[in-house]
């Protein structure tokens, strides 16, 4: 699982390079309009799990080396679920994820009893056995980096002492 600190760090750029070290990477994304956003093959969480069930065919992902999951927080309780199901069911696949909480909210809230970056952390856990934590904003200049830092240390950490990122 690849989560980042700020946006810009690389997430969605991993399935690229995975793409020139020469395997068939499928990208799996919360919605359309961000599948025809990506360079290569990909599509939509509800094409690759054929929901709603019998109005969509079957996806056939056999062709594929590598599944990623990108802006997979994007999503909510059941999806995870059937990701959790795709990995055991696929041991012969690279299943990757991407994303982090502090970007785009779900799509479907996740719970009402804790915090929602705290909880979509664990959901994740369950389902990644390997965690890597992008640092660096690759989109800006070392300047705006510090600026970015403090910003994210003011808001993350003060404004929420229970986050994750804390």
């Amino acid at each position: 699982m690849f989560r980042a600190k700020y946006a810009g760090s690389g997430k969605s750029y991993i399935a690229k390079y995975i793409i020139k070290l020469g395997y068939k990477v499928l990208s799996v994304v919360p919605h359309n309009r961000l599948s025809q956003e990506i360079d290569g093959d990909a599509v939509s969480f509800n094409m690759f799990f054929e929901i709603p069930g019998d109005e969509l065919p079957p996806f056939d992902h056999s062709e594929f080396d590598v599944i990623f999951f990108d802006e997979i927080f994007m999503s909510h309780e059941y999806f995870y679920s059937t990701v959790k199901r795709c990995v055991k069911d696929n041991p012969n696949k690279i299943t990757l994820g991407a994303g982090d909480t502090k970007q785009l909210p779900p799509i479907n809230d996740l719970t009402n009893t804790q915090q929602r970056d705290l909880h979509a952390g664990m959901c994740i856990d369950r389902i990644f056995k390997h965690d890597i934590y992008l640092k660096v904003c690759k989109r800006m200049g070392e300047k705006d980096r510090i600026k970015l830092d403090l910003l994210f240390h003011d808001f993350w950490i003060h404004e929420l002492p229970n986050s994750r990122y804390h």
